[in-house]
């Protein structure tokens, strides 16, 4: 119940396709940088992120994922309100780039509107999932 760094808690984790992080008490939690950085099997993230008011650092988490169009809009969708905030915080979202254009473009301009309202810098990318080898 105290955790305050979940920076680099499953990076590299290649094996993880989902995540649910409604099961910890993130309330108090200060660092979240890479914490899911090169999860290259990372499709569904389904919590939600408007509970991290003590949130300053989160640069690099989604890194490196893959994940699908509803995981990236709940992810934007729930980002704590920053107004007010002297510094906007950083946060690295990869998605499938087997995604449709329609979708990245609305994604985007999600992205921005959000940005631009909440205080945050997002970054997108667009990744490649790997190839299944047999």
């Amino acid at each position: 119940k105290n955790v305050v760094d979940m920076s680099h808690m499953f990076e590299d984790c290649h094996q993880v396709t989902s995540i649910d992080l409604s099961r910890f008490d993130t309330k108090k939690v200060e660092n979240m940088e890479f914490m899911f950085n090169g999860c290259s099997n990372l499709r569904e993230f389904t919590p939600s992120l408007a509970g991290l008011t003590k949130l300053e650092y989160s640069g690099w988490m989604f890194l490196g994922c893959i994940l699908n169009e509803d995981s990236i809009r709940n992810i934007l969708g729930t980002l704590p309100d920053r107004t007010g905030k002297t510094e906007k915080l950083s946060i690295d979202i990869g998605g499938d780039a087997t995604m449709g254009q329609s979708a990245k473009d609305e994604l985007s301009s999600l992205a921005h509107s959000v940005s631009t309202r909440k205080n945050w810098h997002i970054t997108l990318t667009w990744n490649t999932p790997p190839t299944q080898t047999v």
